[in-house]
């Protein structure tokens, strides 16, 4: 009896301190990562553990497609209207770029087409991380690389903050959705897009259709600052994580750390060209250099909120750039699938 209960057991100690842990170090998407360890303690033990169900991982993708979908609320929205060429342009060029440069990852002879067009797209991180193992790309690579670059533009802020000088300010409480309202705006939009993806399946489809079923709520108004709620964001890290984690072995862990020195080459060199579409963007357009560079950054999104917040910034512009690009991003999805199939 022990010798059964004493993985899972272990299993559910190594996920809870991991996400204490990870949590108070301010982690992007803690409970990503501490799912992925307990996962790779549960596969690490010699088990067959039973990790999440299938349908547990299409829920847990409809709730992540939501969230981005409530992104776009009305403010953003009007931002978008109002500066659509500017988006157009930043958008296209900050993808086409991390694209390009990320299959300097091809020359390692374990990465393929796929993983090395899903490791690299600028922004929806999560999204491309869930859809990596549908579309047939090595979850575990695209995993650690689109972190790696989220990582890179966390810490590099600070340093952009000191050069470019935005000013501070004080940040009052952030209006947001009562929980009820959130419950309800999540239901409706999850059990959408779970119903669409029944009927219509592709690659990426549990991400997508649920974050157009967002995006319409989110646009009609009936929801003032819709958002998910925390808990269920916070499961659906968690189930993902678990899965990605369950699937790891010793293997791919030296796999995936064979991909790191080329890895860390194209995440700086993608890093530094969005830096310089954001350059561009401001000499060509009246938007300040600070602002520029957060809407063009390749990713990390929370970090780029929260500055915008905290500093003298246009949140809803820098906003626009990034959910834009993110949502862009996903629906093309099915399309960067293809491509990475072909040419994998």
């Amino acid at each position: 009896m022990f010798s059964r209960v004493a993985p899972r057991l272990l299993v559910a100690v190594v996920t809870a301190l991991s996400a204490v842990l990870l949590t108070w170090l301010d982690v992007p998407a803690a409970l990503l990562f501490s799912g992925v360890l307990g996962g790779l303690t549960a596969s690490s033990t010699g088990r067959r553990e039973p990790g999440p169900t299938r349908f547990a991982g299409t829920v847990a993708q409809a709730v992540l497609g939501a969230s981005i979908g409530a992104m776009a609320d009305r403010t953003v929205l009007g931002e978008v209207a109002r500066h659509w060429q500017a988006i157009l342009v930043v958008v296209t060029a900050t993808l086409v770029v991390s694209t390009g440069v990320g299959q300097l990852l091809r020359l390692l002879p374990t990465v393929d087409g796929r993983t090395a067009v899903f490791s690299s797209v600028a922004g929806g991180a999560v999204g491309f991380i869930t859809g990596a193992r549908e579309a047939g790309a090595d979850e575990h690579v695209v995993m650690v690389v689109q972190y790696l670059r989220v990582l890179l533009v966390l810490v590099s802020m600070p340093a952009v903050v000191l050069w470019l000088d935005p000013g501070s300010r004080a940040v009052g409480d952030q209006v947001s959705a009562s929980a009820a309202k959130s419950a309800l705006f999540a239901l409706l939009a999850v059990t959408a897009g779970l119903v669409a993806n029944r009927l219509l399946a592709f690659a990426g489809s549990a991400l997508v259709w649920p974050m157009l079923a967002a995006l319409g709520l989110a646009a009609c108004g009936l929801f003032d600052h819709p958002a998910m709620p925390t808990a269920a964001l916070g499961a659906a890290f968690l189930v993902v994580g678990l899965q990605i984690g369950s699937s790891l072995s010793l293997d791919k862990v030296r796999a995936v750390t064979r991909v790191l020195p080329l890895a860390g080459v194209q995440i700086v060199a993608t890093v530094a060209a969005c830096a310089l579409v954001g350059v561009g963007l401001s000499r060509l357009t009246s938007i300040s250099a600070y602002d520029a560079y957060l809407a063009s950054t390749p990713g990390g999104l929370s970090a780029v909120l929260g500055l915008s917040l905290a500093t003298e910034s246009n949140t809803p512009l820098v906003m626009a750039f990034q959910v834009t690009r993110l949502v862009v991003s996903l629906l093309l999805l099915p399309l960067f699938a293809t491509v990475g199939r072909r040419d994998g």
